[in-house]
């Protein structure tokens, strides 16, 4: 049994490595209770022993079907979710905190009462849930999102929170009372907490408006839009660009554009990539059958040859892949020709 304990906590780890405490839980309860109930220490290093049998017993079957390495994975996590500006001692208080906000004060403060409330051959799993909590602390592993990331811990403190229900049988108490408290608090949270003020979390913009006194255009992209118009004008070094756009489907892929001026001479300047509205309406917000207005300025060389500029226009999906372009077809040619890019021009350029 405590061989498959341990392969079913392996098991949770790779959901996610936020559940590597459920180890230092279950070794504390282990340590806690042979100390405390059977004084046997050795019996908790047994116990401890197969375990760590069944712990490391699916990560190696793992690491010989894929033959990489569990460190490697924890090393390439680490280094994603290290660095934090935060300091030590406000860590402290903010994790623990947001974690018992959201995890229900009513139940924390229950579990922590039944601590100070322990009699001989009580559970020992408040002492190690604490234990626990505080080494997490301590290790400053935690980058935030507490009340989310330890979660699993919430179960164990409800039934920490039983245990203190059970000893007050003088009064009627009953998991009914925490729970009228704690959906207080969540109302309450629910209605200060301004999370659409929160900086990746926005309300969908209206529609660019399409612009007017456009060339018509009608260059189709495969990617589900189509180029109906276009204006552009030379104003203090850079080309304005004006683009109208229909879509003819919902995506789910956020396109990138690409702007190639091209000099009269045949070179070309530096590229502009961007996606519309300054990221602030990207492909994934067209509707279906909208239209949708943009506007790019693309700057030119200093001092840049005077005569006919061409744009060369492309879209991708991969910004560090741009040169896998959508096709697009010249729905406004006689045959409808296809290419990777649609050429727009020619705008006058007078210094």
């Amino acid at each position: 049994w405590f061989i498959g304990s341990g392969f079913i906590t392996g098991l949770l780890t790779f959901f996610n490595f936020a559940m590597i405490p459920l180890i230092a839980l279950f070794g504390f309860y282990t340590l806690l209770h042979c100390l405390l109930n059977e004084k046997d220490g050795r019996r908790s290093l047994r116990v401890g022993g197969f375990f760590t049998v069944g712990l490391v017993l699916i990560w190696l079957l793992f690491g010989i079907w894929t033959k990489s390495l569990p460190f490697a994975m924890l090393s390439t996590a680490f280094e994603q979710h290290l660095d934090l500006e935060r300091g030590f001692l406000a860590g402290l208080w903010m994790h623990s905190w947001e974690w018992a906000l959201l995890s229900g004060l009513p139940f924390v403060a229950l579990w922590l009462l039944v601590i100070f409330k322990r009699q001989e051959g009580d559970d020992v799993l408040p002492q190690a849930l604490l234990l626990t909590v505080i080494a997490l602390l301590l290790s400053n592993s935690a980058r935030g999102e507490t009340g989310r990331i330890w979660l699993f811990l919430t179960p164990f403190a409800m039934l920490c929170a039983g245990q203190m229900m059970r000893k007050w049988e003088y009064w009627s108490f009953d998991w009914l009372s925490p729970m009228i408290v704690q959906a207080i608090l969540l109302l309450a949270l629910a209605s200060t907490w301004n999370v659409m003020e929160a900086a990746d979390i926005r309300p969908r913009p209206e529609a660019p408006e399409i612009h007017e006194n456009v060339t018509p255009q009608s260059a189709y992209f495969e990617a589900g839009f189509t180029l109906t118009g276009w204006n552009a004008t030379y104003e203090d070094g850079s080309i304005i660009l004006n683009l109208n756009w229909q879509s003819a489907r919902q995506m789910t892929t956020a396109y990138y554009f690409a702007a190639l001026p091209v000099a009269p001479d045949g070179s070309t300047a530096e590229p502009v990539v961007w996606q519309p509205q300054e990221t602030r309406y990207p492909t994934t917000c067209w509707l279906p059958d909208s239209t949708i207005g943009d506007t790019i300025r693309i700057p030119l060389p200093d001092n840049a040859a005077e005569g006919d500029w061409y744009i060369s226009l492309t879209a991708f999906a991969d910004v560090d892949n741009p040169l896998a372009t959508v096709a697009i077809t010249d729905l406004s040619a006689s045959l409808g020709t296809e290419d990777r890019q649609i050429g727009l021009g020619p705008i006058i350029v007078e210094n």
